[in-house]
């Protein structure tokens, strides 16, 4: 048991002296840490965002159309909200030239277990993709799932680099 007097040293100069060595050691792996939790945050919600914008004009279509009387043939009113009704700027190549190459497998795609993924999973991990690797996996999904929320995604990362 030790004495009232250095248990108060300890606490009042010996515990801010470690902690702020410790503070100092590691303050690049807590920065890169907080950062990666917020973009991964950041990235989550504005996808989530999107996907409720979408859904909310879906269904404010669909409520309009209805109250006009005007039905039509819309087959997009239960679509999944993994396929948005708007085409948006989704292209299938770049401009004026067709894709020749097939389309990679899975397996070689920069993303693990990507068949096994939900279209918010696979967006939520795109950010950090080169712009090859984002071409593998447009090509991908173009060939497979053609999942409008991961090709519109492709694009918006494509158009702010």
């Amino acid at each position: 048991m030790t004495d009232p007097l250095t248990r108060l040293v300890e606490l009042t100069v010996y515990a801010p002296i470690g902690a702020a060595a410790i503070v100092r050691e590691r303050m690049p792996e807590v920065i890169a840490t907080g950062r990666e939790q917020v973009h991964q945050r950041v990235t989550l919600a504005r996808f989530i965002g999107q996907m409720v914008v979408t859904q909310g004009r879906r269904e404010l279509e669909r409520r309009l159309a209805a109250a006009s009387g005007d039905q039509g043939d819309r087959d997009d009113q239960d679509a999944p909200v993994d396929a948005p009704a708007d085409p948006g700027p989704v292209r299938s190549a770049p401009l004026g030239r067709p894709r020749t190459e097939p389309a990679p497998t899975a397996a070689s795609l920069p993303i693990d277990d990507y068949e096994s993924l939900a279209a918010s999973q696979v967006v939520a991990r795109l950010g950090g993709l080169a712009a090859a690797e984002l071409d593998s996996v447009e090509a991908f999904e173009r060939a497979n799932r053609n999942r409008r929320t991961v090709l519109n995604r492709i694009v918006q990362l494509r158009t702010r680099a």
